[in-house]
């Protein structure tokens, strides 16, 4: 694949250039980029805009990277008391069967 010379730099200059070889264990090493997010696949997580008090988010936040996994066990853990509390409703026990 020949390479396009970017506009400001001389022919000489580009010519000049020369990239150092590259070995065959290099080469064998060597993986496709990957971009995006991967696929979470069964433990898929939904994307919600929610407002949480800045006081909270400030503490969770300062507790250094990895703050909004930490959200999502509290809210994991206090969620079967908040079920225990409230009668289920029609939504809320359909969702339930599903899955």
């Amino acid at each position: 694949m020949k390479k396009r010379k970017p506009a400001g730099i001389s022919k000489a200059d580009w010519n000049a250039v020369d990239s150092p070889p590259v070995s065959s264990r290099l080469i064998a090493r060597m993986r496709p980029a990957q971009r995006g997010r991967p696929p979470l696949g069964e433990a898929s997580k939904e994307q919600v805009t929610l407002r949480i008090d800045a006081d909270v988010i400030a503490r969770f936040r300062a507790s250094g990277a990895g703050w909004q996994s930490r959200i999502n066990e509290a809210l994991r853990q206090v969620a079967p008391a908040v079920d225990a509390k409230r009668p289920a409703t029609r939504s809320v026990a359909k969702k339930a069967k599903q899955g």
